[in-house]
């Protein structure tokens, strides 16, 4: 059910099943975690179980490298606990630290980050292998809910350039500092350019959604996990409305009584903005998208939010020309919109 570009080099996922998405991403990471290759992962999280005993057989098994890159806040918890508890199971990130544990006994090189303030928000998998050179990036975390029950995107890329840069780019990372390791790539095709990958810490992604909202001369189809009030994104919409455009979009509606909600600044300025359920609002997961599609031809597919911090966490985004692509993520907001809500939804 994934749509595929005219010249094979790009793939779009939409998941999960469970959710009524079209697309399952477990099954796809359990077949590129089966490939003869050597990986490279970045995760916000890395706490599904399955995929580490996956590359524990990767490294064991088939003898290939693999390095996992992670966010250090999921390894720490939130509030410390006192010194007679500090070896007690359980805790809001025990099952990240398990995992980060059983890397490190697999010996599989597994490191953290070490910016504060600022989050290392990417998602991707880089396969080299004999004759294969892949790159996989998703809104998902590599975690069993992210996988299994919230709403997201995964775009499969076989570029070489985009494959080249992602390496790169995980090189500069790996040390922890991801601050100032940033590529923009296009992705080209024997019929030309059909769009271009971006990352780094610095508003990339954000620039990307900008430029996006500002090429559209007719409709604008959105679904945003978290969208804050006055953001560059926020602003590019209104201004898209200002112009004639047709906006109207879904964000997930757990954020819907927080006070940087933009919703209502959306609403009054002519954009058809509804709330979604969220994981805290009636649904079994959370609707993680953060995705335009523009004119019905370009789809923009990212990991950062309509917020401050997508303005200095470390994002990544793609975006894509064709026809196909966007009437398949345009139909996917259209369904979940036939389940939306002009109020908010009051959490459980």
């Amino acid at each position: 059910m994934s749509a595929r570009s005219d010249d094979g080099s790009h793939e779009v996922f939409l998941t999960p099943p469970a959710r009524g998405a079209p697309d399952n991403l477990r099954h796809r990471l359990k077949a590129l975690l089966a490939h003869d290759a050597d990986l490279d992962i970045a995760s916000q999280q890395m706490s599904d179980r399955g995929l580490v005993s996956a590359l524990a057989n990767i490294r064991s098994v088939r003898n290939r490298r693999a390095r996992v890159f992670v966010e250090s806040r999921y390894l720490t918890e939130a509030s410390p606990l006192p010194p007679d508890r500090i070896w007690d199971e359980g805790g809001d990130r025990e099952s990240n630290r398990q995992c980060f544990a059983a890397l490190s006994r697999a010996a599989i090189e597994v490191r953290a980050d070490v910016v504060g303030g600022a989050l290392q928000h990417v998602n991707l998998i880089l396969a080299r292998g004999e004759g294969e050179r892949l790159l996989l990036v998703t809104s998902a975390n590599l975690a069993p809910g992210s996988i299994d029950k919230h709403l997201n995107w995964a775009v499969e890329i076989a570029s070489p350039g985009a494959v080249d840069a992602a390496a790169e780019v995980f090189e500069a990372i790996w040390d922890g500092d991801f601050r100032g390791a940033a590529a923009t790539v296009p992705l080209a095709g024997p019929e030309g350019e059909f769009g271009r990958v971006s990352v780094g810490a610095d508003g990339e992604a954000v620039d990307d959604a900008v430029a996006a909202i500002e090429s559209a001369t007719e409709r604008i189809r959105f679904a945003y996990f978290a969208m804050s009030r006055d953001t560059r994104i926020i602003q590019a919409l209104l201004a898209a409305v200002g112009r004639g455009v047709d906006v109207a979009g879904i964000i997930d509606a757990d954020q819907g009584f927080q006070p940087w909600n933009a919703v209502p600044q959306l609403r009054d300025g002519g954009v058809d903005a509804r709330y979604y359920p969220g994981a805290l609002t009636g649904a079994s997961g959370r609707m993680h998208h953060k995705t335009l599609v523009v004119d019905r031809a370009l789809t923009y597919l990212a990991t950062a939010n309509a917020s401050q911090a997508a303005e200095k966490s470390f994002e990544l985004s793609v975006s894509l020309k064709g026809t196909e692509v966007a009437g398949f993520v345009d139909a996917e907001i259209l369904r979940l919109g036939a389940n939306a809500s002009v109020s908010p939804i009051n959490p459980l």
